[in-house]
């Protein structure tokens, strides 16, 4: 389809997945919501201590919804991102979907807005609902009592190296999960897990023999098997420095987001 690229299709597409999709992804919000909020219930009524007072109770039972809900939204994520083609499984859905009358960019982009934008966004509305549930319970079970809301959104600032670094590194960890989407037909999430979760240990091993071994070429020393020297101090401070780390993960983000749009362009021809 030859078109110049057109935002009120990708707003169509969009919306209709909206329309189709409504019914079914509120009452997933109300059950998520409401099962995340009395678990949440749970860990608040759990951490409370009468020896305590108001503001240590909250301050150790917010630091633990916290974690929760943020543990809960990066799988949600990663979850919807990595299924997000699941629907193309089929050879009859893909054929309705090279029948859109839009084209690869436009599709590439109502993906990437999808994504990155639409179910994040859900995964937030879940985390509000669950802290509805869990401080309007809270307050019925503890009256009166001092309780404070959470966060709904749990990402990180960049204000130093560490936090660029877990920002970036949180969104090349799903721009791999929308990469396996279309590298993998069926289970693509569980099969991009997996392979992501090797990598890492191969990554890993790799990096560390190779700092280990220019330690011993460049410093002239002898590590023994279990020295001194830990993973921070060798991996961090002698071959990664902090701008190339963040330029590779940067490059490999990319490339994630990229290739897909590729694929795409393959299923057209």
């Amino acid at each position: 389809m030859k078109q110049s690229f057109s935002f009120a299709r990708v707003w169509l597409m969009l919306r209709r997945d909206g329309i189709e999709g409504r019914a079914a992804w509120l009452t997933r919000l109300l059950a998520i919501g409401a099962s995340l909020g009395v678990f949440g219930l749970i860990v608040s009524l759990s951490h409370y201590s009468p020896m305590s007072d108001a503001a240590s109770n909250i301050a150790a039972t917010n630091d633990t919804v916290e974690t929760i809900y943020g543990i809960f939204m990066f799988f949600y994520v990663a979850y919807g991102i990595g299924s997000i083609n699941n629907r193309l499984a089929s050879r009859v859905a893909r054929t309705s979907w090279l029948m859109l009358p839009a084209t690869v960019a436009e599709k590439y982009v109502y993906l990437l807005v999808k994504a990155f934008v639409v179910i994040p966004l859900q995964a937030v509305c879940s985390v509000v609902a669950a802290e509805v549930v869990r401080l309007l319970s809270y307050s019925l079970i503890r009256g009166t009592e001092t309780v404070a809301c959470v966060s709904p959104v749990m990402m990180p600032f960049v204000g130093s190296w560490e936090d660029a670094a877990a920002g970036l590194m949180t969104m090349m960890v799903l721009s791999f999960f929308f990469f396996g989407a279309f590298l993998f037909r069926r289970r693509a999430f569980f099969k991009s897990a997996l392979l992501g979760f090797v990598l890492s240990v191969v990554f890993v091993l790799l990096s560390m023999g190779v700092v280990m071994g220019y330690f011993r070429v460049a410093c002239d020393i002898v590590l023994p098997f279990h020295g001194n020297m830990t993973y921070d101090d060798t991996f961090g401070g002698a071959l990664l420095p902090e701008a190339y780390t963040l330029v590779m993960m940067s490059l490999t983000t990319l490339f994630f987001l990229l290739w897909p749009y590729w694929r795409l362009k393959e299923m057209e021809l």
